[in-house]
This record gives structure tokens, C-alpha cells and sequence, in this order.
């Protein structure tokens, strides 16, 4: 079990720490009672549970190797656990979700919303934008198209002027023009 201490040290519980030590749990528990009694902090979390440095591990399995070795008593391989590893883990452990971290995550939850709407909104604005463009562009080529037949209708109108001026001539038959008349 991994609990933010505040520092990057993991931190195990009871069951863990027992099964690190290849211990029973209520042995574990049993010399940590007794470290507490002699001034050994443990830290402990916010439900008010064992939570076990490195450190610690370390001065239970110095304890329980006092106790195999020397056949001494609980107490007195207490005190001497105490005078080699002093008072144990000061700093308390903070549990997983404390107030600050909820508020903490509540801010950036409505901050991660507002970005959500202003990329809703630009968003929109590009789409406006893009149809902006495209009804400009639709209308433009429909502007040019419709320039474009009334010069196309416009040369052909001057063409058959043309040709009307220069039609009298030859609607005349093959004789008239022949002897011009």
C-alpha cells in the first residue's frame, strides 16, 4: 500500500510489513506497541493506521532479533531498539485525499472545464469562420460566373451587329452581287 508521505518514501502497512519480516501480524504489532511505549513514533494515517517506513521495518527486525538471539524481555529489547534507532518516523502521514488535495483537485477540475469551454467556443468561432469563408467564396464564383456569360453574351451580341452590317451584302444573290445590284 503506497501513501504520499509528503516525501518520495513508500510506506507499507501492518500485513506488509509483517510479511516483509516474515512475521505474524499481531507479532509486529506487538513490538511496535512496545516501541510506542518506550517514545518510537510510527506514523499513522488519517484513519489512524500503522504505516511503516522503511526504518521501521528495519528497527522491528532489529527487535525481533534481540528477542530469538538473546531471549530477552519485550521491554527491555524495547528500550534498546529505541536507544539505536531514536524515535521512529516524526512526520504524519497524509492519507490519500486530504482536504487540500480534494480542493486542489477541485481547482484544477474547474479550470480543466473552463479550457473545455473556451476550446467549445473557439471552436464554434472556426466553424463560423469557415462557413464565412466558404459562403464568400460561393458567392464570388457565382458573381464571376454570371460576369462571365453576360461578357460571353455581350461578344456575341457585338458579333451578330456585326454581322448584320455586313449581311445586306450577302443576302443579295449570286446575279446581284455578280452584276451589283
Amino acid at each position: 500500500m503506497e501513501v504520499d508521505t509528503g516525501y518520495t518514501e513508500k510506506v507499507y502497512s501492518t500485513k506488509e510489513a509483517a510479511e516483509m519480516l516474515d512475521m505474524a501480524v499481531p507479532t509486529v504489532r506487538k513490538y511496535i506497541v512496545e516501541l510506542e511505549r518506550n517514545g518510537y513514533t510510527v506514523l499513522r494515517s488519517n484513519a489512524n493506521y500503522r504505516m511503516f517506513t522503511e526504518k521501521d521495518i528495519m528497527a522491528v527486525r532489529y527487535f525481533n532479533e534481540l528477542r530469538e538471539k538473546s531471549n530477552i524481555k519485550v521491554e527491555q529489547a524495547g528500550r534498546i531498539v529505541m536507544e539505536k534507532f531514536g524515535a521512529g518516523s516524526l512526520y504524519d502521514v497524509r492519507a490519500p485525499y486530504t482536504k487540500e488535495q480534494t480542493l486542489y483537485e477541485i481547482q484544477h477540475k474547474s479550470e480543466i472545464n473552463e479550457l473545455k469551454e473556451m476550446v467549445q467556443t473557439l471552436t464554434e468561432k472556426v466553424d463560423q469562420q469557415q462557413r464565412y469563408i466558404e459562403n464568400t467564396i460561393q458567392a464570388r464564383d457565382e458573381k464571376l460566373t454570371a460576369t462571365l456569360r453576360e461578357m460571353q453574351e455581350a461578344k456575341k451580341l457585338e458579333q451578330s451587329h456585326e454581322k448584320e452590317e455586313t449581311d445586306p451584302v450577302e443576302k443579295k444573290g449570286f446575279f446581284a452581287r455578280l452584276f451589283k445590284l
